[in-house]
């Protein structure tokens, strides 16, 4: 039945085509799911290897070996992938300014120093706004460490 369906897939029929990607779909998710250890990123390889595999079943020469050469197409997707993935996820280490200060033994440009400003600035105003304008704490209730 399969190497009808990919003769007639072979030969433009989308119909065929849809039918093995729904009978090899979930083989394909479990392979990718197993490989990438992430479902998002599975279905993404997944989705590419059958765009590749419908672009370039015409050249696939042996129907037979369908189910084979869709899951090696799957592998390479999976690598291209993970290698897409690798790139985005970068692991960065935020070090506060005085950190960064002391490591490299420089010292803390304006800019850095500004931003530092601009950060106690927003934490006064946050403390500012979250007490109420007669010196309570929303709500009515007082604050008995300022009195």
């Amino acid at each position: 039945m399969d190497r009808d369906l990919v003769e007639r897939a072979q030969r433009n029929d989308r119909e065929a085509f849809a039918i093995l990607a729904r009978s090899h779909g979930d083989r394909l998710m479990a392979i990718a799911q197993r490989i990438l250890r992430d479902v998002g990123r599975a279905e993404d390889a997944v989705q590419q290897t059958l765009v590749i595999a419908w672009g370039s079943l015409p050249s696939l020469r042996d129907p037979d070996r369908f189910e084979a050469w869709l899951q090696r197409l799957l592998v390479h997707a999976c690598y291209a992938e993970a290698r897409r993935s690798r790139a985005w996820n970068a692991n960065v280490r935020v070090l506060p300014i005085a950190a960064l200060a002391k490591t490299h033994g420089a010292t803390v440009s304006a800019a850095a120093r500004a931003q530092g400003a601009a950060n106690a600035a927003a934490g006064k105003a946050k403390g500012a706004a979250a007490k109420g304008s007669n010196g309570s704490e929303p709500g009515g209730l007082k604050d008995s460490t300022s009195q």
